[in-house]
């Protein structure tokens, strides 16, 4: 009989030296003994069973590498004992040779059916029983070496994506760091802009978490949020500082920044996401919106979380639409958070806004356990209320770290070559 082709690289000894158990089933002695007589010289580890349920202890218990097992047995037959073995999660792949006086089409179709792999015509011959038993024992060699190779490549898999995974979390921390620094610089240039973003970006972020949105999002996210205002830089000062006699050419330029923002953006592969979120941020529920008009859910769901973050920073600071800089005077956290309610539903989402005001009463709560402080008011002895890190998302010192002068001197020195954003947490008397 000619061995199928993926034996052909198996090294026949290799068999022997693993001692393959063959487990043999038949309800008549002298059949058992004529197979174990016909296989003993082969090195094989050989046990019986005369019956059905004994068949299924010796599967269950020994875990064999072959069952030769008859089809015509009183009580349980070898089809029905070769249902449950199929059936069991521990057995199932133990392949399985039917012992056969009968080998009409019909008969041998339907062990082939109940999961049979080969068969053996009663009377047997030795070597006819020897060369099916050692195929199949070959087979279920390379079958186990190959899930063998299997696990071992899906261990390596996994040790591999867990690198990516961090090498990934690396460059998008180092990515964001490079955003914040531009805000920063932005900040220079215009302060009003830079610090709204950064409070944008602040609550829509933990807005984005109390949502449940996945790392990815809150990522994309906070880079829009951070940037979702740089397309103003493309509009005149005495644009966006007009209080009044606003003309409709000057509101449909106004209206280009997001778009201009985009453009900017998303030809940078990181960004691309984050360029469509600021496009969408000034898109309102009922559609009346800007630049597409789009309407509820056709609006990206973290461009209406930067939406009404901004649009609530605004009401704080009792901003114009195009007023660059905020007035003196500051509308109290509560009555903004109330003008902020009315505006749900038809303008903005109602269970954003809900999910925003509970956000804000959370930052309420922690601002009072801890201070965002400079670097020049940092002291020895204060406590790292969170981790701390460089602009490349290396870390510097983790939370719970008790300043000393080196570290605080290390700061500056970070900070003059912008390794630093000049910035941390820390617990209140501390």
């Amino acid at each position: 009989m000619d061995s199928p082709a993926i034996l052909d690289n198996i090294d026949s000894e290799l068999i022997d030296i693993f001692d393959m158990k063959v487990l043999i089933v038949d309800d008549t002695p002298a059949n058992i003994d004529l197979l174990m007589k016909a296989l003993q010289n082969n090195g094989y580890r050989l046990s019986f069973a005369t019956n059905g349920n004994a068949a299924l202890r010796l599967a269950e218990h020994n875990d064999p590498d072959l069952i030769l097992l008859d089809i015509m047995m009183p009580g349980m037959d070898g089809l029905e004992v070769c249902a449950k073995i199929k059936n069991s999660e521990k057995t199932k792949d133990i392949p399985i040779i039917f012992i056969t006086a009968k080998v009409e089409t019909e008969d041998v179709v339907k062990g082939f059916q109940a999961g049979g792999v080969d068969y053996i015509a009663k009377p047997f011959r030795a070597e006819e029983v020897c060369a099916r038993v050692k195929t199949q024992l070959a087979l279920q060699y390379a079958r186990k070496q190959l899930k063998s190779q299997n696990e071992i490549l899906e261990v390596k898999v996994q040790e591999r994506t867990s690198k990516i995974t961090k090498l990934n979390t690396t460059l998008k921390h180092s990515l964001l760091n490079s955003v914040r620094v531009l805000v920063g610089l932005i900040e220079g240039y215009d302060a009003a802009i830079g610090s709204h973003s950064k409070r944008v970006a602040i609550l829509a972020v933990e807005t984005a978490k109390a949502l449940g949105l996945t790392k990815e999002e809150i990522f994309d996210i906070e880079i829009a949020a951070l940037l979702h205002d740089i397309g103003t830089l493309s509009i005149p000062e005495n644009v966006l500082n007009q209080f009044k006699d606003v003309t409709d050419n000057e509101i449909s330029l106004v209206r280009q920044h997001t778009i201009f923002a985009q453009s900017v953006l998303s030809p940078v592969e990181n960004f691309k996401n984050a360029g469509l979120l600021i496009r969408h941020h000034e898109e309102l529920n009922d559609g009346s919106g800007f630049p597409d008009r789009l309407k509820a859910d056709d609006i990206p769901i973290g461009s209406k979380i930067i939406g009404v973050a901004n649009v609530y920073d605004k009401i704080r600071g009792h901003k114009t639409a195009f007023a660059k800089q905020a007035t003196s005077k500051k509308i109290n956290e509560e009555v903004a958070m109330q003008n902020l309610s009315k505006l749900a539903g038809t303008y903005y989402d109602r269970d954003i806004i809900d999910a925003f005001i509970n956000v804000i009463h959370e930052l309420h709560t922690k601002k009072k356990k801890f201070d965002l402080i400079g670097i020049e008011k940092l002291k020895p002895n204060h406590i790292l209320a969170k981790n701390l890190y460089t602009t490349k998302g290396e870390l510097i010192a983790p939370k719970g770290t008790k300043l000393s002068s080196f570290i605080i001197q290390r700061l500056h020195v970070y900070n003059k070559a912008k390794l630093f954003s000049g910035f941390a947490n820390v617990f209140k008397n501390s």
